[in-house]
This record gives C-alpha cells, sequence and structure tokens, in this order.
C-alpha cells in the first residue's frame, strides 16, 4: 500500500548516474567542487515527517488511483502512474506546489544541476526546482547565469557570486576582459571579472579608455602607462591626435 500527503525534502541518499553534471558551486575559473547552499526545505502542513528520515505514518489506502508523486511504505518517494511506479518517468513532476526531479520513477535527491525539462533548463538543487536563487552555476564546462529557477539566457550584466563579481554575457560568464556598464558605472572586466585594484587601459569598441579602481576614470587627464609605454589621456580616453606637453 502507498501512504501520501507529506513534502519530499531530504535525500535517499541515490546518486545520479544519467547524462545530468552535478553542479560545481566553486569560483569560475577554479577546480573546487564545493557544494552551493541548498534553499530551505518546503514546509508542510499535514505531516512532520520527511523523506530519508521516517516513514509516512498517514493514511494509507488501497482504493484510491494515484498519479504522481507519492511517498511508499518503504519511505522512499516516487512517480506513480495509476497506482503503479512508473520506471520509464525521468523528469520534474509536481507536487504540493514545488517541482521535483524525477529519475526513473523516485525522486533523485543526489542531483543539484541542470536538468532540461520541455525545452527548458531548470536549476535543481537536491531534487528540487529552485526558484529563489540568483546565481551562477557549473555545467558541463561553462557557468550559467539561473533566476527565477532557470537559465536565463536574455542576461548581460554583472552578478555577484563568492564575494567576486562575475560578467555574465548572453546568460553565461565571459572570461573576457573588456567594459561593461551596470547600475550608472562603467566597470574594467578582466578574465571574467570585476578587476577593483587595476589602474589601466581598456579597449572597448574602437576607444581605449582610462580605468582605475577598476571602474572607467572618465574625468582623468594625464599619462597612464600601458604594455611598456607612457600614454595621453583626455578626459578619461587615450587622445591619438595630441601632440603636446604634459
Amino acid at each position: 500500500s502507498t501512504s501520501y500527503g507529506n513534502i519530499p525534502g531530504s535525500s535517499d541518499g541515490s546518486k545520479d548516474s544519467g547524462k545530468t553534471d552535478t553542479s560545481d558551486t566553486s569560483k569560475p575559473g577554479t577546480s573546487d567542487s564545493s557544494s552551493p547552499s541548498s534553499p530551505d526545505s518546503s514546509k508542510n502542513t499535514e505531516s512532520s515527517s520527511s523523506p530519508g528520515t521516517s516513514k509516512d505514518t498517514g493514511y494509507t489506502t488501497t482504493t484510491k488511483i494515484i498519479n504522481g508523486i507519492a511517498q511508499a511504505d518503504d519511505g522512499n518517494w516516487y512517480y506513480y502512474t495509476k497506482n503503479v511506479v512508473d520506471t520509464s518517468y525521468t523528469g520534474l513532476a509536481k507536487y504540493n506546489g514545488s517541482q521535483w526531479y524525477v529519475k526513473n520513477g523516485k525522486i533523485d535527491f543526489s542531483t543539484t544541476s541542470l536538468i532540461k525539462y520541455n525545452n527548458t533548463w531548470w536549476y535543481v538543487v537536491n531534487g528540487q526546482v529552485d526558484t529563489k536563487s540568483k546565481t551562477i552555476v557549473k555545467y558541463d564546462g561553462s557557468w550559467y547565469y539561473v533566476s527565477g529557477g532557470k537559465y536565463t539566457q536574455s542576461y548581460t550584466g554583472l552578478l555577484k557570486y563568492n564575494g567576486e563579481w562575475w560578467y555574465i554575457k548572453s546568460g553565461k560568464v565571459s572570461f573576457t576582459t573588456t567594459m561593461c556598464r551596470y547600475n550608472g558605472v562603467w566597470w574594467y572586466i578582466h578574465n571574467g571579472k570585476v578587476d577593483f585594484s587595476a589602474t589601466t587601459l581598456c579597449k572597448y569598441g574602437n576607444t581605449w579608455y582610462a580605468v582605475s579602481g577598476g571602474k572607467m576614470a572618465d574625468k582623468y587627464t594625464g599619462l597612464l602607462k600601458y604594455s611598456d609605454s607612457w600614454w595621453y589621456v583626455k578626459n578619461g580616453k587615450v587622445d591619438f591626435n595630441a601632440t603636446t606637453l604634459c
């Protein structure tokens, strides 16, 4: 018999051996494999038991037809089709207001990754879609921006992650050197992140700009050393037409 009505929220120890890639929350460009902070588990007003801790002690039924997620007598959470565990199903399933990742008919609490479902890449943490986080997630060697529970390709800008500000271009961390306008300020990006220590020149478009303290120095006029040469800067830009004393 099968009992149901509780909300999943703790790992059952299974491992995802599929194509998904465990999310690496180390800084982009490093190899640290520490896991990200998981969101608070969803609350269940019907019962305080949770998968992996104790078996559901609620009412059981053998007559009601179950379609979707329910907890079995063994304490695990399964995906049912007409009262039968559907081991052919792998994907997301809604239960008690949240989306859960089901693999081969069973919630996979070990998965923290991006999961493709219905042509959208969803951010799953410990088996549950995380709709609250704005972060970057490593998947298949690249870092992706997620917001509202899914990969957001339309975003270009900066994001603070692990104490540093990273440059996102079209929803993906771009390990480049450039300028990025964010909150009304032009910031200097070096190898994908804001370099607050930089005093240098940076080419953006067809213009070379002066940088100080990690941002554009648009009021600076004077000399600035770059690549073993001294350049004349006027109002924050290299003046290639200048022939003067400075």
